[in-house]
């Protein structure tokens, strides 16, 4: 990944908009990794889906994607049988979306985006979003408003 986002970055510099987002796959079954009854944004309901969190960066002309990560609800990762039947190690622990979206903002910053942060967000059951960390995991500067749907930071180098 860190190769990826170091070619972005020169193609097309690292100071822009960073946006966070997950994304629903609708599916059905419950063999194929990920699939279960959760809330999908894209669906805008709870449906048998897949989830990913992604982040994309966007300058004045161009969008592109800077990680993506497949979520594994609680149901997947409590199950070492069906963790071991899909080829998931069980090192593999249950993550907020949040808190993959913060490891990938890590990584984002460790190679050089800087810039305001947008992130859809849909609070996990009690969990909120660290709406208020840097990419080193430190309290940010600023704080974001009081918005239902959307956090917006500016990520200081």
């Amino acid at each position: 990944m860190a190769d990826l986002q170091r070619w972005i970055a020169r193609q097309f510099g690292t100071d822009g908009t960073r946006l966070i987002d997950d994304i629903g796959f609708p599916k059905q079954g419950v063999h194929s990794v990920g699939v279960a009854r959760q809330y999908a944004g894209t669906l805008g309901k709870v449906a048998s889906c897949r989830v990913a969190v992604a982040w994309q960066f966007a300058t004045q002309a161009e969008v592109v994607g800077l990680e993506a990560q497949l979520y594994l609800p609680a149901v997947w990762t409590e199950d070492s049988a069906r963790m071991a039947k899909a080829g998931i190690p069980d090192s593999i622990p249950y993550r907020l979306k949040w808190q993959m979206a913060l490891t990938m903002l890590r990584h984002a910053g460790a190679n050089g985006f800087r810039g305001i942060v947008l992130a859809d967000c849909r609070p996990e059951k009690s969990h909120s979003p660290p709406a208020r960390y840097s990419p080193n995991g430190q309290k940010a500067k600023h704080n974001p408003p009081n918005i239902s749907s959307a956090i917006f930071l500016r990520i200081q180098a």
